[in-house]
Parts: C-alpha cells; structure tokens; sequence
C-alpha cells in the first residue's frame, strides 16, 4: 500500500503573494491544493519574476514576467499541473521548443530561453506587442475589412514560413 501523504502530489507554478510572483514548488500534500499556502525557503536565484497568468490552453499556462537581469518583459510557457513532467504532452513541449529555436520570422513568436528546474520546463517567450484578436473584436465587435484583411496577411505569412520548414501549427493565435 502507497501512503499518498508520503509521496509527492505533484510539481506545479503557485503564486506567491509575499513576492507577488509565481514559484515552482514541489507540493507533498494538502487537503485543498488550489489554495495551499506552502512555506519554503526562498534563497534560491532569480532571474525571472512570473507577473500574472495571460493565457490558458488545454496542458500550458502562459505568464507575463519580468527578466531581472536585464530588466525586459517576457514571456514563460509551462505545462499545467495537471500534466505528467515526463509524459507526452511534456515532450510535446520539448519540441516546440526546438521548433521555435530554429524558426526567426516576424509573424512567429521567438524564443529567447528554456528553464528547467527540477522535471519542470519553461519557455521564456519574446512579448508579443499590441492587442489580442479577441481584445479587438471585443472592443469593435466587427472589423473593418482592411484591417481583417491585414490580419489574415499576416497569419498566412507566418503559417507559410512554418509550412516550408514542414511546421503544421494545431493552435493559431492572432
């Protein structure tokens, strides 16, 4: 029998509210996961300050932050907690990484690192300027052809630089 009280639950991203940033952290056990307060210490480097969670996918989560070095925005990309480290979908994410570490267009978001800690993995992502298409339509309700036209430009460019490198893309985002 397996005491599930002695083996870890899971590692996951938790935010912090002391440091009003998100933190990986190993979660051994607690009755309510989603709103545990775990006390660790926290000697650890930093480079990266997770801001605020931008968006949500099936297995990702993405974050806005802060690169403290340097003192630029990013983005970091990490599996959910609900997914395996070492299954599929985290191999899946491998993989865009090096995708996305071979690729350099204007239309395809770049790069810029990848953080491991532990099993966990990061994408640290190039900020993406400007609103989102759903932030536009929300705001307009109905675009001007022009300006859908240029949108759609600008996707077909991006798609096309992926489709001759045998890229196929499951997920657009505008």
């Amino acid at each position: 029998n397996v005491d599930p009280e002695r083996f870890p639950l899971m590692t996951r991203w938790v935010w912090d509210a002391e440091a009003n940033t998100g933190v990986l952290r190993e979660i051994w056990h607690a009755p309510d996961v989603d709103h545990t307060t775990i006390r660790a210490r926290d000697d650890f480097e930093t480079f990266l300050v997770l801001r605020e969670e931008i968006a949500s996918g099936a297995f990702t989560a993405t974050f806005r932050a802060e690169h403290l070095e340097i003192g630029r925005e990013a983005r970091v990309k990490v599996l959910k907690a609900s997914v395996a480290p070492g299954g599929p979908l985290a191999a899946g994410l491998e993989r865009e990484a090096r995708i996305l570490g071979q690729l350099d267009h204007p239309g395809v978001v770049a790069i810029q690192d990848v953080r491991r800690e532990g099993v966990a993995l990061g994408l640290v992502l190039e900020p993406v300027a400007g609103p989102t298409l759903a932030a536009l339509l929300a705001s307009t309700k109905r675009l001007d052809p022009d300006v859908a036209a240029a949108i759609a430009l600008q996707l077909a460019r991006g798609l096309g630089h992926l489709h001759q490198r045998g890229v196929v893309h499951c997920a657009l985002a505008a």
